[in-house]
């Protein structure tokens, strides 16, 4: 789950495309004309959030549950598909212009991008403590006067403190203490190397840590949070209903939850159970 936020200038620009690009038609939506082939659907992604989006560090492949969903999507739609590689603030702005159609990158759908963005939600999210695989702790208030790591630029550090008050304070407890890392990666290498008592992650993304983590990390409750994650795009594209309309086909068809079984996320459906 990644909710940044955005550097002043980022959002500045960011509103300054959207506001001009409004009093444009789309033109990855029209195709250059009679009988021409179908303008690809360009799709921005930023590639450091596995298993959501990555290179394969053998081979430098670009993959991950997005990038195989976005495809999909493609197809689905009739249309190819052109990923276009940016910076999570870079991809803000190229959406506003027009320059993609849409992102798919494990954005969360929130409240505060209503006003700039429309989403449609494609994954269940939330934030997941890990512990190491040694931890004795077993009870939420365990956690309660140690520390916590969480990325920057995202929103674990206020859900962290929520959920300390709720959990520590109400009970007359310390706080937890939440240290911030530059990235994900970052967060779990400090509890790999003890200098915290917890990490806390994408929920989306823990599984596929696990897997690969040998009994390092443990999952430490159940997440503390939820939230979806989303297809963004502009309030005025003129993709909004297809790519709805396509994306509940492939639930009906059962390609979306055959790309849930690929990447071991079937727990974050978006499918009522």
């Amino acid at each position: 789950m990644r909710l940044r936020r955005l550097p002043l200038f980022a959002w500045t620009a960011f509103m300054s495309v959207l506001a001009a690009g409004s009093i444009m038609l789309s033109l990855s939506a029209m195709t250059a004309g009679y009988g021409a082939p179908p303008a690809p659907l360009v799709v921005g992604i930023n590639p450091v959030y596995p298993p959501m989006e990555f290179h394969a560090p053998e081979t430098g492949e670009l993959q991950g549950f997005d990038v195989d969903f976005a495809y999909a999507l493609g197809r689905q739609m009739g249309r190819p598909v052109e990923i276009r590689e940016a910076s999570f603030p870079q991809l803000m702005i190229d959406v506003g212009s027009g320059r993609i159609d849409i992102i798919i990158s494990g954005l969360n759908d929130t409240p505060g991008r209503r006003g700039v963005l429309r989403f449609i939600d494609y994954l269940q999210s939330g934030a997941q403590l890990l512990v190491s695989g040694s931890s004795p702790f077993t009870r939420d208030i365990d956690l309660c006067g140690g520390t916590v790591s969480a990325a920057r630029g995202t929103d674990f550090a206020r859900i962290l403190q929520v959920w300390s008050a709720r959990v520590c304070t109400a009970g007359h407890l310390p706080d937890i203490t939440v240290v911030g890392t530059e990235n994900s990666a970052m967060a779990r290498l400090e509890l790999r190397e003890g200098r915290v008592q917890a990490a806390v992650q994408g929920q989306e993304t823990v599984g596929y840590f696990l897997d690969n983590a040998h009994s390092l990390f443990r999952r430490f409750l159940p997440p503390i949070s939820q939230a979806c994650l989303a297809i963004a795009m502009r309030h005025d594209s003129a993709l909004f209903e297809n790519i709805r309309a396509s994306f509940e086909q492939m639930k009906k068809d059962g390609k979306y939850q055959s790309l849930l079984r690929k990447w071991h996320l079937e727990a974050n459906t978006v499918i009522p159970s």
